[in-house]
């Protein structure tokens, strides 16, 4: 939850500030900064281990964050650390809280035009995580996971982007596998 309310506030201060600076010139090369609010529904299973019984598979409505750090090689494609967070409540009937659902990933995208409006094309791979971040007493849960995601860049700065998100975290006893697709609101300093 820290994370959600850093990244939007990066995000606020971001679109606060002079793009005079060298490194917001407005030119997508170079240092890149960005972050975007949305929703989605997350999609998911939790199994029991050793015995890996499963528990029926659970669909949640939630709300969603992101955020980017990173360079542009060109005005076609960005190398960045990013981070994809959904926020989950009650997810095992033993463990009542808030959850952050989420993947740490190296990323890129690919735009096709220097001009605005352009699609685009992202990808990354990192670690899932599953963090109850209210609740100290709550295992916090960790395994790999990717993405895939289509975007249209309508002007400068501002555009919208459509991704599915995989990650299969675990803890001691049990197994999360989740799938999230998500519509993303997304504002991108460069």
């Amino acid at each position: 939850m820290k994370r959600f309310i850093i990244s939007f506030l990066a995000m606020s201060v971001l679109s606060a500030l002079p793009t005079q600076s060298k490194a917001f010139d407005g030119n997508r090369k170079g240092f890149i900064l960005g972050g975007g609010l949305g929703f989605g529904s997350v999609m998911f299973s939790i199994t029991e281990k050793p015995f890996l019984d499963g528990l029926p598979s659970q669909s949640r409505f939630s709300f969603m964050g992101s955020f980017k750090i990173g360079y542009a090689v060109n005005d076609h494609l960005e190398i960045y650390i990013g981070d994809k967070e959904s926020l989950l409540t009650d997810i095992l009937p033993t463990r009542a809280g808030l959850y952050v659902y989420g993947l740490l990933s190296v990323g890129v995208s690919y735009y096709f035009r220097n001009s605005t409006p352009t699609p685009y094309l992202s990808t990354g791979i990192g670690k899932s995580y599953l963090v109850a971040p209210l609740d100290r007493d709550l295992e916090s849960w960790f395994g790999n996971g990717l993405y895939a995601g289509i975007g249209l860049e309508l002007e400068k700065h501002l555009g919208v982007e459509f991704e599915l998100v995989y990650g299969k975290p675990e803890s001691d006893n049990y197994i999360f596998e989740g799938l999230v697709p998500r519509l993303l609101f997304v504002l991108s300093g460069y």
